[in-house]
């Protein structure tokens, strides 16, 4: 199982029979997959962007592409452009990766030639949708290994927590992720108690640093790619929302205008 493997599992609505938030989501897995070729020694950081160190096939299809992908990239491409760049098309490779795999159930279609594809009846086969919302509360609230935070970080910038979490749950993980998404984010000197530690003269952190705990370059890499997500989703929220209150101004408009001609 990959990273954007568990991910797409927990974003699937099966009531609907497709995916929740496609465009976080597309960012999400995109920083996915560096995550887990940084994982597996495959990629690693350099200054602010992403160098293969082993060609290796991984034996994930998906993995593989992007790596032979990078392969092919100039070398030191930064990570906030490779994350733009690949974004668009992640979702729809996942799903139709894991639909011939058999992790799920349903169809890619098309309305018409000239439409894109889109996920039709999805269902998840099996039960590891239960493990993974697990997985997701206890990389929050216990300490955890850097690619379940990695995991967890990523499906608050997909927005899952919110639609697979419920009660009581739900509030203490939004509550505690949030010292998580800083250190991902880079935003970790706001935190209580660093700006203390700055004032004390602490060795192994400089002004502008991204490298604070001497981190290895491929758990950098892990860091700055889950940072960049965090970073990019939000933008999109945004545009949804204002896009989603523009459309029901213009709404309000109509029934008005039609309320008033029809005397009603």
């Amino acid at each position: 199982m990959t990273l954007g493997t568990d991910l797409v599992l927990l974003a699937v609505d099966e009531a609907r029979g497709t995916v929740r938030f496609a465009a976080q989501l597309g960012i999400a897995l995109a920083a996915a997959e560096l995550v887990d070729l940084a994982r597996t020694r495959r990629i690693e950081a350099v200054g602010e962007g992403v160098r293969v160190v082993e060609e290796l096939r991984t034996g994930d299809p998906i993995l593989d592409r992007t790596l032979a992908r990078l392969s092919a990239s100039p070398k030191g491409t930064a990570l906030s452009s490779w994350i733009a760049m690949q974004a668009g098309d992640r979702v729809m490779a996942h799903l139709a990766a894991m639909i011939e795999s058999g992790e799920l159930e349903g169809r890619m279609t098309r309305l018409s030639l000239d439409s894109p594809v889109k996920p039709v009846g999805l269902r998840i086969v099996g039960d590891r949708r239960g493990q993974l919302i697990e997985k997701l509360t206890d990389a929050v609230l216990y300490d955890a290994p850097i690619e379940d935070e990695a995991f967890a970080a990523l499906a608050q910038a997909a927005l899952i927590p919110r639609s697979v979490l419920a009660g009581r749950t739900r509030y203490r993980v939004q509550k505690a992720i949030k010292p998580l998404l800083s250190w991902f984010s880079d935003t970790w000197r706001f935190l209580p108690g660093v700006a203390d530690e700055l004032r004390l003269g602490d060795d192994d952190v400089e002004d502008g640093d991204v490298n604070p705990v001497d981190e290895e370059p491929w758990r950098l890499l892990i860091r700055l790619a889950v940072g960049e997500a965090l970073k990019s989703a939000p933008a999109i929220t945004r545009r949804s929302e204002r896009a989603n209150g523009l459309s029901k101004d213009v709404e309000t408009v109509l029934l008005m205008s039609y309320a008033l001609e029809h005397h009603l």
